[in-house]
């Protein structure tokens, strides 16, 4: 896998001038389920409580760029896992978030399309987490599939031209309107 440069703040606020490099969220490769448990970012759970984390990589049709998506010890096939083309997609090699202060983030409630404009009047910034074949940011998110809490959190992406968190689940790709998006925690005024 190409080493990919997105910043997890790459989109140039000037909000984030002022972080030390050492805090700022990093991909780290991995293989199948080789992943690095101890570096890797906890972002949800199966109905059953097996930990999901974070990973992104390139699918194979290239219809984007790189997808954000989840990841775990005990995911079969292994690799990440991905909702794409109303299927659930697994890349062998992959990326693992690791976020060194979880303290600077915070999972922001979402309903429907999520863009970076409707974002920043709120004052957030999202994580970047991939890119689709148009360059349009592709940021984190996380979401229930079932109702209610049902069926475990499950790490996917959101972004531009979906109606919401686009996340593996079973076997499928699932929208789910209400989701959270990881975004820079807001400093207190």
């Amino acid at each position: 896998m190409p080493t990919a440069t997105l910043s997890a703040l790459d989109h140039g606020m000037p909000s984030t001038a002022n972080l030390s490099p050492t805090l700022l969220p990093r991909w780290i490769s991995a293989k199948a389920n080789a992943i690095p448990a101890t570096l890797a970012f906890p972002a949800g759970q199966e109905a059953t409580g097996e930990t999901l984390y974070i990973s992104r990589g390139i699918p194979q049709n290239g219809s984007y760029a790189i997808v954000p998506g989840k990841a775990g010890l005990h995911l079969q096939p292994r690799g990440l896992h991905i909702g794409y083309l109303g299927q659930e997609s697994v890349i062998t090699d992959h990326q693992i978030l690791h976020i060194p202060d979880p303290s600077l983030f915070e999972w922001v409630p979402w309903e429907g399309c999520c863009d970076i404009e409707s974002l920043k009047a709120q004052g957030r910034i999202p994580l970047v987490g991939g890119r689709n074949k148009d360059g349009e940011w592709m940021f984190i998110a996380v979401a229930y599939p079932l109702t209610g809490d049902e069926g475990g959190l499950h790490p996917g992406r959101c972004g531009p031209g979906l109606k919401g968190a686009a996340i593996g689940y079973p076997g499928k790709e699932k929208i789910v309107d209400k989701s959270r998006v990881f975004c820079l925690r807001k400093p207190d005024k």
